[in-house]
């Protein structure tokens, strides 16, 4: 079966979660207090903070995927770019014109390696990487997201636990001039802690280096130097 896009699915399956909500308050016009007694068990288990963050990173995804169509909806398979030709590789090259976009995915697919850890049938499977500036620094925002056979249920399961799967991404930034993976310290990045915390995490961040190393035409260390990716021999 071919594997859908991150962005296409959290599209349609957040409409399918949203679209049972509302068929929930629709099925009870006239009956307020068991409409709010059904709503409410929709986000059991859930606190009041986590609500708040699950929103938040839902609204990071909201706008990164608005952004990522707008710019053309620049993708890149990594099997693709790993059975690259890598011959006549230049010393540097530039980044948004290499990349085509000033925002770009990045999709991993379903890569049994990236299968998580800590959850039985989830698995990362893309990163978007995007022009950004943090704390007054300029750099490129990078945003890990998930897959899993959670999706296929978003229909069916309460509106938290569809958050909850949807909102399971990490979002990191790497600073001009700074090698791509300093920017991946565990310390410094936002999202679900889970995925903080699993292994399968250094996997990823290590296979979105390799192919930015071969867009750069190159088995080389990346760079990023005003608005130049550098590329250097290991």
């Amino acid at each position: 079966m071919q594997h859908i896009l991150h962005a296409h699915r959290y599209r349609l399956k957040m409409q399918d979660a949203i679209k049972r909500l509302d068929g929930m308050e629709a099925a009870n016009p006239e009956q307020r207090l068991v409409s709010q007694s059904l709503l409410a068990a929709e986000f059991c288990g859930m606190t009041e903070a986590e609500l708040r963050k699950r929103r938040h990173l839902l609204n990071h995804l909201d706008l990164l995927i608005y952004d990522w169509q707008n710019d053309g909806c620049t993708t890149y398979d990594a099997d693709n770019v790993l059975n690259a030709d890598q011959d006549d590789a230049p010393q540097a090259y530039d980044l948004l014109s290499s990349l085509e976009g000033d925002i770009v995915y990045f999709n991993f697919g379903h890569r049994a390696e990236m299968r998580l850890a800590n959850e039985a049938d989830g698995f990362i499977e893309g990163v978007y990487l995007r022009e950004a500036f943090m704390h007054g620094a300029a750099g490129f925002e990078v945003t890990i997201v998930c897959g899993g056979a959670a999706w296929d249920r978003f229909e069916t399961i309460r509106f938290g636990d569809a958050m909850r799967t949807a909102s399971q991404i990490l979002i990191g930034f790497v600073v001009l001039d700074e090698d791509f993976t300093r920017g991946f310290i565990p310390s410094s990045l936002d999202g679900d802690r889970r995925l903080i915390d699993d292994g399968t995490l250094l996997m990823a961040i290590g296979l979105a280096d390799k192919m930015l190393r071969i867009l750069a035409f190159g088995d080389r260390v990346v760079t990023i130097n005003n608005s130049l990716v550098q590329t250097a021999s290991r």
